[in-house]
């Protein structure tokens, strides 16, 4: 089941501040923790809006109705002990020496066990494919949306998207003539956007990357897994970072000229 939290931070950062929709998904994040599954007629007072928006809303984020929506909010999982889980320092500083040296950890795993031909072979695929994607959610986009930046620069078109619903589509219509290459964290991207599975066993796939920082359950239509033999933890982002910024660089260096 797809996160109800990336599906309302979706909204935030698409629409306009005083749109119905903003001050709807603004209201439920607010008190998302608590999970406080309320009617439609007291969401729309709240939010002071027409429950004929809240209909609209629920579409909107791909949900049927407004049953669906209140079993997403009151199935909500911030996951913050997985998140935070080897938080150590009694103090500030010692917080921040700690992360460094997680940090430098990091690094130096990267540095001795790097598949330095797997990262090779994707950065040939990106100059190949003439339709390339990329995905991730929340911090895991920011790496996808770098990447797309830098690959633009080098004169590479990709396209990358946070948006579930348009997530989904794309990975239940593509073809083999699409690459999608997604950045997760965690490694469960395609099981929080999919709600069945089997629409991946259809023929011609498109050709799947997943980038991650965590040792994970490997799904047969993924054609690569790229990732740390780690957990992940409150470091995994910088992962991603590395991976993407390492693409970008080693595309420059085949293909900038090309």
């Amino acid at each position: 089941m797809s996160n109800i939290r990336i599906q309302l931070l979706n909204i935030i950062n698409r629409e306009s501040p005083d749109s119905m929709n903003f001050i709807i998904a603004q209201y439920i994040l607010e008190n998302l923790e608590r999970k406080k599954v309320v009617s439609t007629k007291e969401l729309a007072d709240e939010c002071k809006v027409s429950k004929s928006s809240i209909s609209r809303f629920c579409r909107k984020l791909g949900y049927e109705d407004f049953l669906e929506l209140q079993i997403a909010i009151g199935s909500y999982n911030s996951f913050i002990e997985e998140r935070f889980t080897d938080l150590k320092g009694e103090n500030t500083h010692a917080l921040i020496q700690n992360y460094f040296l997680d940090i430098k950890e990091i690094i130096n795993h990267l540095d001795q066990s790097l598949e330095v031909e797997v990262l090779e072979e994707l950065v040939k695929d990106i100059h190949d494919y003439e339709r390339v994607a990329l995905m991730g959610h929340v911090q895991s986009s920011f790496p996808a949306f770098s990447l797309q930046h830098y690959l633009t620069i080098l004169h590479k078109f990709v396209y990358s998207t946070q948006d579930l619903n348009e997530q989904k589509e794309m990975l239940e219509t593509l073809d083999d003539r699409n690459l999608i290459i997604i950045f997760s964290a965690g490694g469960k991207f395609i099981e929080r956007v999919l709600d069945r599975m089997n629409v991946m066993n259809r023929k011609h796939l498109p050709k799947i990357y997943i980038i991650t920082a965590n040792k994970t359950k490997h799904l047969s239509f993924v054609y690569k897994y790229i990732e740390l033999k780690d957990s992940f933890n409150y470091t995994s982002p910088i992962i991603l970072d590395m991976y993407s910024n390492l693409i970008s660089l080693i595309y420059r260096k085949k293909y900038s000229d090309s």
